[in-house]
C-alpha cells in the first residue's frame, strides 16, 4: 500500500497513540461506514511477502503523502521469486 504503516516499525508498539489507533481504525467504519481496515506494521508488511516467497523490488514512503513519526504511506512493489 500503498500501506499505511505505523512507525516506528517494531512491535510491540508501547507508544500509547499508536495503540489508540490500531483500535480505532476498524471501529471507524461502524461511524464512517468506511473501512480503514487494521494497522499494518511495515515490519510485518515485509514478513508476509518473504513468507509469499516474493522480492521486494521498491518500498518507499509516496512523496506528498502523510510522513509522520506515527505513520507512513508507502509504496511497496513486490515480484514473485
Amino acid at each position: 500500500m500503498p500501506c499505511l504503516s505505523s512507525r516506528p516499525h517494531t512491535k510491540p508498539n508501547n507508544d500509547p497513540l499508536v495503540q489508540i489507533i490500531a483500535l480505532m481504525k476498524p471501529a471507524a467504519k461502524a461511524i464512517t461506514r468506511i473501512d480503514l481496515g487494521v494497522l499494518t506494521y511495515e515490519q510485518d508488511m515485509l514478513e508476509s511477502i518473504k513468507r509469499a516467497k516474493m522480492l521486494v523490488e521498491r518500498n518507499e514512503i509516496i512523496d506528498g503523502s502523510i510522513d509522520t513519526h506515527l505513520q507512513a504511506a508507502r509504496l511497496v512493489v513486490v515480484n514473485p521469486t
